[in-house]
């Protein structure tokens, strides 16, 4: 008896494991798995320019980061109380030093778009929010008057180039890195039930006529096997941490190794051990337990091939 449609996930070619880098921009979806790639310590990156919802801001990023076009004066924005900038998150009562922090981040993300071995974009929406006086597209509101801004649903050409010429920005400065895309299950019910629809479906639309990518079908789980509000948040919008817990375990079906999916499991239940609360310990037991814990992290290190466990040494030295 079958009591939901399980959606068939292909196994990638290229697999992660603890050697690769690996770089999530887009929705706040690409940040509920980024962070869980962190947790269990392979090198990860995620937006570090703050959450992008659309693929024209996500394309505007992209082209900064690997041409090394700085921002200037011009893409600061006062407000009354701070400045800002629309293609980020983030703000500063110093003009020069939110100039800073910005170019400094371009440099980084350079880098990171470089040696990157697996590039992940989550496509949140389809609607942009363009400022009124560049007409340039919005990462980010900050909250400033409407009617400022004009919003408008993208049509699929204009997202399909978007993500082409990404795609094609990427491969000049790192050819060998594999890009992979997916439609986050994240809905945006401000737009109203039928305006989520439509956005999404433009979305897919348009990756439908990309074929350099890779496509992993977040969007479809949910839908297909998750089609329950017990894996809704509280607001019925966003998803549950049992969902994103399934998400990525299919994430990792798909693109790791079964010796990588048993290290990651090794991994989860030692930095759950250290994770623990001891109340109350004494000497003797606090000391036993780091040596028992930093002989275990440099076992691990060892049978784990690229595995960095630097940090959780040190926090143990320091109990």
């Amino acid at each position: 008896m079958k009591f939901f449609t399980p959606v068939e996930i292909p196994k990638n070619k290229t697999k992660i494991d603890y050697h690769s880098s690996l770089f999530f921009l887009g929705s706040c979806f690409a940040e509920n798995m980024a962070e869980r790639f962190l947790q269990r310590k392979f090198n990860t990156v995620s937006n570090p320019f703050g959450v992008v919802y659309n693929p024209l801001s996500i394309e505007v990023l992209i082209r900064r980061c690997c041409q090394k076009i700085k921002f200037t004066h011009q893409d600061i924005t006062f407000d009354g109380n701070t400045y800002l900038c629309y293609e980020a998150q983030g703000n500063n009562p110093s003009k020069e030093e939110l100039l800073n922090q910005l170019n400094r981040a371009i440099e980084k993300t350079h880098n990171n778009l470089k040696t990157a071995h697996f590039i992940f974009f989550t496509l949140g929406t389809a609607y942009v929010y363009f400022l009124k006086e560049t007409h340039k597209p919005v990462s980010n509101c900050h909250k400033q008057p409407a009617q400022i801004f004009e919003r408008t649903l993208i049509e699929v050409d204009e997202i399909t180039k978007a993500l082409n010429n990404s795609i094609n920005l990427i491969k000049e400065i790192n050819p060998t890195a594999e890009v992979i895309m997916t439609v986050s299950p994240i809905r945006h019910l401000k737009d109203g039930a039928r305006g989520n629809n439509l956005s999404k479906s433009t979305l897919h639309l348009a990756l439908s006529k990309i074929n350099s990518v890779t496509y992993f079908p977040s969007f479809e789980i949910l839908i297909d096997e998750l089609r329950d509000y017990r894996f809704y948040h509280s607001d019925m919008i966003h998803l549950s941490e049992t969902a994103k817990d399934y998400l990525f375990e299919k994430l990792l079906e798909c693109f790791c190794t079964p010796t990588t999916l048993s290290q990651v499991k090794e991994v989860e239940k030692f930095m759950k051990t250290i994770g623990h609360r001891v109340f109350s310990p004494s000497v003797p037991q606090i000391n036993f337990f780091k040596q028992e814990q930093i002989k275990k992290a440099t076992q691990l290190e060892t049978l784990i091939s690229g595995l960095n466990l630097e940090a959780e040494k040190n926090y143990l030295l320091s109990l």
